[in-house]
C-alpha cells in the first residue's frame, strides 16, 4: 500500500520465478581426546576386565547462507540467477549467519566379569553431558540464539557363552542417548519452518532422544587361516524402544518444501542381522542381511500438505492421524549387501560388489497409504594396484549395468505455479503428487592414493 513505500515495478515480464539457495560456507573446527585406563586383574580367582575412561569433544561451526531470485528456463529447469538476494525474515528467507558451538562430555565404566572358562557378564555405563549453544551472527534473528543442555546416564549389561569352540551365544541389554543436533534445534518452530536443510530460522526447544535395545543372536567361525580358509558368521536379533524421537514434519503453512522438527513419542526398530565373511588364498568374499521393522509407538497426528490420503482440517489444513503400529517413512524394511575381492598379485586387486535395497514408504507418508518407492538393485566393480608401499592407483565403475532406480521419494504440490506475469502461464503442472529422487546412473572414476 502507500505507506509501505511504491510497489516494486515488475521487471521480469512471463518469467517463472525460482531460487538459487546457497549454503556459502560451513566450516567445523573441532577437537577431542580420550583418557582410558584398564585393569585386568583377576578377582575372586576368575579373570576380569575393568576398562575406564572419559572423554571430551568440542566442536565450533560457522555456517552462512543465502537465497537469490532466479528465473527458470520452462525448457531444461535450470535456474539463473537475477542479482536480486531474498530477505524475508516471515517467510524463513533471511541470509543466515549462525556459529554453533557444542561439547560432549563422556565418563564410562564397563567390567567384563569370566563367571566360568565358557560364560562372562559385562555389566557397567556411561554418563553423557552435551553443551549446545547456536549464536545468531547477523544481529536481527534472536528467535536463533538459544543455550541446551543435555545429560544423561545409560547402563548396559550383557553376556556371552561359549557353547562350543567354535560357537557363542550373547544377550545384552543397553540404552543410549542421542541429543538434538545444531540443524534440528534451530528449525524446530512450526510457526517458522525452514527449507532443509539450508536456513535455520527458531530453535524452541527439543527432547533428547533415548534409546532401550535388547539383542540376542549367535556367532561362530571355523578354520585358522586364509591358506585352508577361514569362516566367520554371526546372526542375531534386536529390538529398540526410543522415547521422545526427532521426526521431519512438512510445514503445514502451504510453502512447498518447508518443514520442522518435532519430537514425535515412541518409535520401534526391530529386526534381525546377518554376516558372513570367508577367506580363501586369494579370495576375499562377504555377505551381511539386514531386516528393520520400523514403526511408530505413540498415536501422533501429523502435517502432510501434498499427500493425496490426507485427511482436510476445517481450516484447509492437511493432515494424517499416525497409529501405533504404522511404519516410518523412508526406512528400507530389507538391505542385502555381498562382495568378493581377488588379489591377481600381491599388488594389484579387483573386485565387485552388490547392494540390494528393499521397498520403502515415501517420505510423509506416514500413515502408508501410497505406493511405496520400489527395490533395486546395483553392481559395482572396483580395482586398485600399489605402485609403491605409500602410492595406490585406483578405479571405480558404478551402477555398471545401468540401473534405473529410485534412491526415495514424497509428496509434491501438483497444481504448478505461475509466471511473474500471470496466468494463463503455467509450469510443472503434475498429475501425480509423488516425487522420485533418482539414483546415480553409471558412473567411472580413476584416481591415485598417497599417504606419507
Amino acid at each position: 500500500g502507500p505507506a509501505d513505500g511504491p510497489a516494486t515495478p515488475n521487471t521480469l515480464g512471463n518469467a517463472f520465478l525460482g531460487e538459487i539457495d546457497r549454503s556459502n560456507r560451513a566450516a567445523t573446527n573441532s577437537y577431542g581426546g580420550t583418557a582410558q585406563l584398564t585393569n585386568s586383574d583377576k578377582l575372586f580367582g576368575h579373570d576380569n576386565h575393568v576398562v575406564m575412561g572419559v572423554s571430551v569433544d568440542h566442536g565450533n561451526t560457522k555456517f552462512t547462507a543465502t537465497s537469490e531470485l532466479g528465473t527458470i528456463d520452462p525448457n531444461n529447469l535450470f535456474v539463473t540467477g537475477t542479482g536480486v538476494f531474498i530477505n524475508q525474515p516471515d517467510a524463513g528467507l533471511s541470509p543466515v549467519d549462525l556459529r554453533a558451538t557444542n561439547t560432549y562430555t563422556g565418563i564410562y565404566l564397563t567390567d567384563t566379569f569370566d563367571v566360568t572358562n565358557k560364560f562372562s557378564v559385562t555389566a557397567g555405563g556411561r554418563f553423557n553431558y552435551a553443551q549446545i549453544d547456536l549464536q545468531d551472527q547477523t544481529g536481527t534473528n534472536d528467535l536463533l540464539n538459544s543455550s541446551n543442555r543435555f545429560q544423561r546416564f545409560n547402563p548396559v549389561i550383557g553376556g556371552t557363552y561359549k557353547i562350543t569352540p567354535n560357537l557363542t551365544a550373547y544377550a545384552g541389554y543397553s540404552e543410549a542417548n542421542r541429543t538434538p543436533t545444531p540443524l534440528e534445534l534451530g528449525c524446530s518452530d512450526p510457526n517458522h519452518p525452514c527449507m532443509i536443510d539450508t536456513f535455520l530460522v527458531a530453535d524452541p526447544p527439543l527432547k533428547q532422544v533415548v534409546s532401550h535395545t535388547v539383542e540376542a543372536g549367535l556367532r561362530g567361525g571355523w578354520g585358522r587361516d586364509a591358506r585352508t580358509g577361514v569362516l566367520s558368521w554371526g546372526v542375531g536379533a534386536f529390538r529398540t524402544l526410543s522415547d521422545d524421537d526427532i521426526i521431519h514434519v512438512a510445514s503445514p503453512l502451504g510453502v512447498n518444501n518447508f518443514g520442522y522438527f518435532q519430537n514425535a513419542g515412541q518409535t520401534l526398530r526391530q529386526g534381525i542381522e546377518a554376516k558372513l565373511d570367508y577367506r580363501f588364498d586369494r579370495w576375499n568374499a562377504y555377505a551381511n542381511y539386514t531386516y528393520v521393522n520400523a514403526t511408530y509407538q505413540s498415536a501422533i497426528t501429523l502435517s502432510s500438505p501434498n499427500n493425496p490420503n490426507a485427511l482436510v482440517s476445517d481450516a484447509g489444513v492437511q493432515f494424517v492421524n499416525v497409529t501405533p503400529g504404522d511404519h516410518i517413512p523412508g526406512i528400507p524394511a530389507h538391505r542385502f549387501k555381498a562382495g568378493v575381492d581377488y588379489n591377481v598379485t600381491d599388488a594389484w586387486k579387483v573386485g565387485a560388489d552388490l547392494n540390494v535395497v528393499g521397498s520403502q514408504w515415501l517420505i510423509h507418508d506416514d500413515t502408508n497409504q501410497s505406493p511405496k518407492v520400489p527395490a533395486y538393485s546395483v553392481v559395482n566393480l572396483h580395482t586398485s594396484y600399489q605402485i609403491t608401499k605409500n602410492i595406490e592407483v585406483f578405479g571405480l565403475i558404478n551402477n555398471v549395468f545401468n540401473q534405473h532406480y529410485y534412491l526415495s521419494g514424497a509428496f509434491y504440490q501438483t497444481g504448478g505455479f505461475v509466471s511473474a506475469g500471470g496466468a494463463p502461464n503455467l509450469m510443472a503442472q503434475l498429475s501425480d503428487p509423488r516425487a522420485f529422487v533418482p539414483g546415480m546412473p553409471l558412473a567411472a572414476y580413476a584416481g591415485i592414493r598417497a599417504k606419507f
